[in-house]
């Protein structure tokens, strides 16, 4: 599953509920946000809180894994481009040499 969906589905369930036409119902009905709700809850429940840090910390920690392979996959790209480069500059050397 991708990064995006992971983190997208993570706080759908999170703030918003497993059943988003439930959460609906709810806000109509009380006036408040399924969001607000589970914040009430947390701020009386701190395992809720210890749960969801660490889900942000996996989160966070794949992020910088993503970013650190996008970075690597960069460095050897450009690492190639400077490699063409300079052999580009050896063939047009070489032509004038030959003319």
């Amino acid at each position: 599953m991708p990064l995006f969906e992971k983190i997208d589905g993570f706080f759908k369930k999170q703030f918003i509920g497993e059943n988003k036409d439930e959460g609906v119902e709810k806000k109509v009905k009380n006036k408040e946000t399924p969001a607000m709700d589970r914040a009430y809850r947390m701020l009386n429940m701190p395992e809720e809180i210890d749960k969801l840090h660490k889900n942000l910390k996996e989160i966070f920690r794949e992020i910088s894994i993503e970013f650190g392979n996008k970075k690597h996959e960069l460095e050897d790209l450009n690492n190639r481009i400077g490699f063409l480069e300079r052999e580009v500059a050896v063939l047009k050397n070489q032509k004038k040499e030959m003319q």
